[in-house]
């Protein structure tokens, strides 16, 4: 009879403590409507949030989340999109606000603390990627239109990314070394191609292309740099570098 009063005391004090070591608080909503849509996720750690919603047919989305209070969200209406996105450290916010159209593709990576990701998408056959390391790095890319791609790529802290297409077949690249950077890009037309590059601190570069087959380049190392090119007509050449 003892033997059995401690096997039950035993037992509610594994149970006791099975409460907060398994309830990790988590939440994540899945809504698929139409066929054949793919929809996964996977949270590890504390305190996740993840929504995915998805309207039409043979789309794909993928969540992963490790570490604690990280906020993953998307959109997609259509076919043939992809949305991806993970998350590993503390505080990180992700979202695809929408992806409207068909074959589009958006990926978000982030590794560390309170990094921002915001993606708006639209049209047909377009790519985004996000990659952000390090803490308190904000990317933002709004897409529209058709075939368009913008690549995103952050390691440091502070820094901030923005990228605007409308049109068909533009290239936007953006990479950021170190802390409080700040890019811009807009394109508006077809078949622009821009790049910034910035290695170094409290460096800015903008670039605007209005028109067809624009090209600028801009590359900044060191600290306290400051570049902006315009680009309005067809076939015009920028490149600026500071050291």
């Amino acid at each position: 009879m003892k033997r059995f009063r401690l096997l039950i005391l035993v037992l509610v004090f594994l149970l006791g403590l099975s409460g907060p070591i398994l309830a990790d608080d988590h939440l994540s909503e899945i809504e698929q409507y139409g066929f054949d849509n793919y929809a996964e996720i996977f949270q590890a750690g504390d305190n996740h949030y993840s929504y995915q919603l998805q309207e039409g047919n043979f789309n794909i989305s993928y969540v992963e989340q490790v570490g604690s209070s990280n906020y993953a969200q998307s959109f997609q209406e259509g076919d043939e999109n992809i949305a991806e996105q993970t998350q590993i450290g503390t505080d990180n916010y992700a979202e695809i606000y929408f992806q409207v159209g068909n074959e589009n593709s958006a990926n978000q990576s982030q590794d560390g603390d309170e990094n921002n990701a915001w993606i708006e998408q639209q049209g047909e056959s377009n790519e985004i990627i996000q990659e952000q390391s390090g803490s308190f790095n904000e990317t933002n890319v709004v897409e529209d239109g058709y075939l368009n791609l913008a690549n995103q790529s952050q390691i440091g802290s502070e820094n901030e990314a923005v990228i605007l297409q409308t049109g068909d077949n533009n290239q936007a690249s953006q990479e950021q070394f170190d802390y409080v950077n700040y890019d811009w890009i807009e394109q508006i037309g077809c078949l622009n191609n821009a790049t910034q590059f910035q290695d170094g601190d409290l460096n800015i570069a903008i670039a605007e292309q209005w028109g067809e087959s624009n090209t600028s380049f801009q590359n900044q190392i060191g600290s306290q740099n400051y570049s902006y090119i315009h680009q309005t007509g067809n076939g015009n050449f920028a490149s600026c570098i500071q050291n």
